[in-house]
């Protein structure tokens, strides 16, 4: 009886091989967009992490003194991550990317009365 349950069992187990293909093709999708999702990850921290060590640096403040996050932008190009930067006792917000040089750059910075000055 229990070689009869083994056999029901593989049976059951048997996958055609369409279903293998569009399996693999599942896993690999999957891969692909978490892959991606993990790569803008790292990219944003480690982009907000060098914009607070260069203000920190320019401005002479210490990181406690500052706050802000990275984010996706809709601009093209090197903007397309920035960084936001609030200093403790200054009412502006700063807008920081990367350029392919890898230098810090501010791309703008937003004013007390919330009007956003653009630097480029």
């Amino acid at each position: 009886m229990n070689f009869e349950l083994v056999e029901n069992l593989k049976e059951c187990l048997k996958i055609s091989k369409k279903y293998k293909v569009i399996l693999l093709f599942v896993i690999l999708l999957i891969l692909v967009i978490a892959s991606t999702f993990a790569y803008n990850k790292y990219k944003m921290k480690t982009l907000e992490e060098d914009v607070f060590e260069y203000v920190m640096k320019e401005k002479k403040v210490s990181e406690n003194d500052l706050t802000g996050g990275a984010y996706y932008s809709k601009l093209q190009g090197d903007k397309k991550y920035l960084v936001d930067v609030k200093i403790k006792g200054d009412s502006n917000i700063y807008a920081y990317y990367r350029t392919k040089n890898n230098q810090i750059k501010l791309e703008s910075y937003t004013d007390e009365d919330r009007v956003e000055h653009v630097e480029d």
